[in-house]
């Protein structure tokens, strides 16, 4: 059995269609290895109150969409709010001393765009995890494409996330597990085009995307903000000019392994070779991607005045459990530290906190 994630873009609905013909193409003799336990969607709206109604929209109005497409097809429809994983319920703020997750996202949006959208993908992967383990299914099924995952090793590689590259561009991402599912990408070698012309002559329905909230209006005359968005638009410069942009991005970052250093004593292996030799893998108790040594972050990070201010905010060890990138993405504000904290204090799974706990 297996869940499947959906955003409401064209990819995620053009993998549940496929899946769907795939699930019942045993009629006609064929036999798939698979089942569809149920169809997640990570509500991400209920997190930016103050933006949705700014824009007039209703933070219920996706959901209501994607579970009348979903239950038409006679599949199970779970809609998830965003931050249930660590016990946020759409419930009001937490009082003057105590912020709510929602008040806390609300401010970072204003203040770093790119903090926010990685904040929020973060998030959004740990709610998907939280699910898939209260259901006890092993794999959840994404709709991302090719284009999208060169986008996102761009944008971690600027964040210094370099080390959970192989991660975030091969077909299977294990973070969580053994403990947690796995997140699986079938649509990895298709491009961005090729799902746009398959979900036209499918005519498949449309629906808002997550997360819409940082999109610029249709009206700006300024370029998309936010590195994501920056990070799409220099892929698809160069994708104009050098088709094999986007494959070449992937193709390189499923290749990167980490090395080690003279004199990392605490160097944290590489998860393969760390399985063969039965040493735990450290992991960043934030993305749960792989954190680098101590050594190895006192050598690359070089912090401002500021930046060490903001980091100081980090409940008690924290700094220490967290991997370059998120370090780079805590250290932006001090809405970003306390987010953070506030999500790090519940993991969505206990065995997996204390994995990430011994590196």
């Amino acid at each position: 059995e297996v869940i499947v994630g959906l955003s409401g873009g064209m990819g995620s609905t053009t993998l549940l269609h496929l899946m769907l013909k795939a699930s019942t193409a045993s009629a006609a003799g064929r036999r798939t290895s698979f089942s569809i336990h149920s169809v997640v969607y990570v509500n991400q709206r209920v997190l930016l109150p103050s933006r949705c109604a700014a824009l007039g929209v209703s933070a219920r109005e996706a959901e209501s969409e994607l579970r009348a497409f979903v239950e038409g097809k006679g599949l199970t429809f779970a809609a998830v709010d965003a931050g249930s994983s660590v016990g946020f319920d759409g419930g009001g703020g937490g009082g003057e001393q105590q912020p709510s997750l929602a008040e806390l996202m609300d401010d970072l949006s204003q203040q770093d765009v790119s903090a926010a959208e990685e904040m929020m993908e973060i998030i959004r992967h740990r709610d998907m995890c939280w699910y898939g383990s209260r259901c006890g299914v092993s794999k959840v099924v994404l709709g991302t494409c090719a284009d999208q995952m060169a986008k996102r090793t761009l944008t971690l590689t600027c964040r210094g996330g370099g080390a959970s590259l192989p991660l975030v561009a091969g077909a299977t991402d294990n973070r969580f597990a053994p403990c947690g599912p796995s997140f699986v990408r079938p649509l990895k070698g298709l491009s961005a085009k090729e799902v746009c012309i398959y979900h036209h002559l499918c005519h498949m329905p449309t629906f808002s995307k997550n997360p819409f909230f940082f999109d610029p209006p249709e009206s700006a005359a300024q370029p998309p903000g936010g590195l994501n968005n920056l990070c799409g638009s220099f892929l698809q410069s160069l994708q104009a000019s050098f088709p094999s942009t986007v494959p070449i991005v992937n193709k390189t970052a499923q290749k990167l392994r980490l090395v080690r250093h003279d004199g990392d004593d605490d160097y944290e292996p590489d998860e393969h070779v760390a399985a063969q030799q039965g040493q735990p893998l450290g992991r960043c108790l934030l993305c749960f991607g792989v954190r680098e040594s101590d050594r190895a972050k006192d050598r690359i990070c070089r912090w401002s005045h500021k930046q060490q201010q903001v980091l100081s905010l980090l409940d008690g060890g924290l700094r220490d459990c967290l991997c370059h990138s998120c370090l780079r993405l805590v250290s932006t504000c001090t809405a970003a530290a306390k987010l953070a904290s506030l999500i790090t204090r519940r993991q969505p799974l206990a065995s997996t906190t204390e994995a990430a706990s011994r590196g």
